[in-house]
């Protein structure tokens, strides 16, 4: 049952973007988003009205050997800016300096303005 209301919703949602696309010229993007608020919030009423089952959710806590150390004693700051930083080096020589990044960094499709100020050319982006 579950499976054939995502899938009633889902329809039911494309749908209601196509008619707005097609009937009020909407742009697909912005009703798309803001369906998906829709769709938050109708969820969010279920979930916590009508089908709530009463019991509160809450997940365990982590351990004391489970935290990373703080760096400043004092503040709030820990190792975790040290994994952030790292992480942001590792993305950032990904994406400038493989052939992944130069792959990933130009458009999708075959448009020949929107190519243009790419590092890929039209045809590259599309392969």
């Amino acid at each position: 049952m579950g499976s054939g209301a995502l899938r009633g919703g889902s329809r039911l949602g494309g749908l209601c973007l196509a008619c707005s696309a097609r009937e009020l010229g909407a742009n697909e993007v912005i009703v798309t988003i803001m369906m998906n608020f829709l769709a938050l919030i109708l969820a969010t009423y279920f979930i916590t009205g009508p089908w709530a089952s009463g019991a509160t959710p809450v997940t365990k806590s982590i351990v004391e050997a489970g935290y990373l150390p703080i760096l400043l004693p004092g503040t709030r700051l820990h190792a975790n800016l040290l994994v952030a930083l790292a992480a942001t080096a590792l993305i950032a020589v990904m994406l400038n300096r493989s052939v992944l990044g130069y792959r990933g960094s130009g458009p999708s499709g075959s448009n020949p303005r929107a190519a243009a100020p790419s590092p890929a050319s039209a045809s590259t982006a599309s392969s």
